[in-house]
């Protein structure tokens, strides 16, 4: 009996940790939206696999989305810092800490809100390294030429020289324009954002409200999922303090029972 008991409060402190663990207490990023084909190739991995709503991302982890396919990601717990995946876009989350990306190709969206005194958000791109330090941009890049975009306060680009290096200027944008650097140059003039790029800014802010209400939602249940967890556990351990003494006694019988031997059957019969 008191094995049982042992058994069931186990099985409810893993929950317990599992719980904890889902509800984004490590560091790490969230998929917090899908749509179409997008999938995940983990940092130790040579293979992808398909990406699902909640999967926490690594550092060094590969997202890449297809044809008519988008992705959103929490970079981290507070929920303040959200990058988007175009179609046919693939990352590299480089330096979760940092929030530094790579991509090769592809278009993201990311609004930064939240970041150490400091730090910034880094894109990088084969022709240069885009950043903000608080405010939201889009990055695409075909591998040749790469269009910085800012959508709210500022932004900055660094041109690539030939060897990988970055280009010593830093170049500023302003809020509502964009700037587009070709491969082993200087960024270009200031150009000011056309209404399609307008548009799909706004609508992802838009969307975004929802697809951050699921997941603080599912944060939710997490916790309350595990203060039920911990309610009944400490409901078991009370019951087994309160009967334990019982419990050991049943044990101590038990044992000795199975210590003394059964008698035999006594056979009785005439003498020949």
């Amino acid at each position: 009996m008191k094995s049982i008991f042992f058994t069931v409060l186990v099985v409810l402190v893993v929950a317990v940790l599992f719980s904890a663990t889902d509800s984004f207490a490590e560091e790490g990023a969230k998929i917090i939206y899908l749509k179409g084909n997008v999938k995940v190739q983990r940092a130790e991995e040579d293979f992808w696999i398909l990406a699902k709503k909640g999967m926490v991302l690594k550092e060094k982890d590969k997202v890449q989305t297809f044809i008519a396919s988008e992705a959103e990601i929490a970079l981290d717990s507070t929920l303040k810092n959200i990058i988007r995946l175009e179609q046919n876009t693939e990352i590299t989350l480089e330096d979760l800490k940092a929030k530094k990306l790579s991509m090769p190709k592809g278009t993201v969206l990311s609004v930064i809100e939240s970041l150490s005194s400091g730090s910034s958000f880094e894109v990088r791109t084969p022709t240069a390294i885009a950043g903000v330090a608080g405010s939201g941009m889009s990055v695409s890049t075909d591998g040749s030429s790469t269009n910085v975009g800012c959508f709210e306060d500022k932004a900055y680009v660094q041109g690539v020289n030939v060897d990988g290096t970055l280009m010593l200027e830093i170049v500023i944008i302003e809020e509502g324009y964009k700037r587009v650097i070709g491969r082993f140059e200087m960024p270009g003039d200031l150009m000011l954002l056309t209404a399609l790029e307008r548009d799909q800014w706004l609508q992802f802010r838009e969307n975004l409200r929802d697809h951050l209400d699921w997941l603080r939602e599912k944060r939710a249940e997490g916790s309350r999922g595990a203060a039920i967890a911990i309610q009944q556990i400490e409901r078991l351990q009370e019951r087994f303090e309160n009967n334990k003494d019982n419990v050991f006694e049943d044990d101590e019988q038990d044992r000795r029972d199975g210590l003394t031997p059964k008698s035999e059957p006594s056979s009785q019969g005439g003498e020949y």
